[in-house]
């Protein structure tokens, strides 16, 4: 498969997963909450439009409550077909992180992760026809057999920014960290990105 067919194919399989779950409403308020999203009488509150695909994000891979991912789940069920869960299984899924974004190639863009200095080549269409280079981004890693790509949401921050991101990052992270470190730093993610990032635009 190419690029935008296996991003059709991961995205159908999410579909899928978030019609199977019995307790979906449920699942997604409690998410909502534990991002930092607004939730009143039952609803949930986003914001802009800009919202809505890391909060997917955090509903399918982040184990919410100490409870088992949505991924995971769907691996435990039999409602995917024997293929898409072999798709699934063979899908390496890093932990959301913040990147270095350096120069295009076609429709590759070259990455390093700022923690530990791990370089990769991003599979990114509309990332690469864009001049990004200096600047970062926050966003959840995969790899399948053939690309690395982006789980659907990105956090772009300026370089201008970086640094008072950095330090705010750890001093929110210290203050607010209870149980969960992924999602603690997701959430506190999303509100530096309320704060200083610039807003994506998801196109398909």
């Amino acid at each position: 498969m190419d690029y935008k067919a296996h991003r059709e194919y991961l995205k159908n399989i999410m579909t899928r997963i978030f019609k199977n779950n019995n307790n979906l409403h449920d699942y997604l308020l409690n998410s909502a909450i534990s991002m930092g999203l607004k939730v009143k009488a039952n609803q949930i509150f986003f914001s802009n439009n800009s919202d809505q695909e890391p909060f997917w994000d955090f509903t399918i891979y982040e184990k919410i409550n100490g409870k088992k991912s949505l991924y995971d789940i769907s691996l435990e069920n039999d409602f995917l077909s024997a293929d898409e869960t072999d798709y699934l299984k063979k899908m390496i899924i890093f932990e959301t992180a913040l990147y270095r974004i350096g120069k295009s190639d076609g429709e590759i863009v070259h990455i390093t992760n700022i923690e530990n200095g791990n370089e990769y080549r991003l599979s990114d269409i509309n990332l690469s026809k864009q001049k990004h280079d200096g600047n970062y981004i926050f966003f959840r890693l995969l790899k399948n057999e053939e690309y690395y790509m982006g789980s659907g949401f990105y956090f772009y921050f300026p370089q201008e920014v970086i640094e008072t991101v950095i330090r705010r990052k750890k001093i929110l992270i210290k203050s607010k960290y209870k149980i969960n470190k992924s999602i603690t730093l997701f959430r506190v993610m999303f509100m530096l990105y309320k704060m200083y990032g610039i807003l994506a635009e998801y196109r398909d």
